[in-house]
């Protein structure tokens, strides 16, 4: 539709960098985008329609994390990026929620 056109084009002009696919779009991480947001999806407390969970399935295979509070997540590795390497955000196209 015209509606899901304009806002495909929309999201390409603010982040051209983002590699959008069917349902989900691939966003470079950053903590004044993600952080917030990323931090209540991987907690383990309810977020939007999720029921509370264990977070440690989220985390288990990391070596941080869950994290206690956002600027704990902040100040951890996963905002942490160097030189040639690359982080990213799962945000969902149908309603903009991060996922992971």
């Amino acid at each position: 539709s015209h509606a899901s056109d304009d806002k495909f084009l929309k999201i390409f002009k603010e982040t051209p960098e983002a590699i959008i696919g069917k349902a989900v779009r691939l966003e470079l991480l950053n903590a004044k985008d993600h952080l917030e947001d990323l931090f209540k999806a991987t907690s383990g407390e309810v977020y939007h329609e999720l029921k509370s969970y264990d977070a440690q399935k989220v985390w288990g295979f990391q070596e941080e994390g869950p994290f206690d509070t956002a600027d704990a997540m902040r100040k951890s590795s996963v905002f942490q990026t160097y030189q040639n390497e690359a982080a990213f955000c799962i945000r969902q196209n149908l309603n903009d929620r991060i996922l992971g």
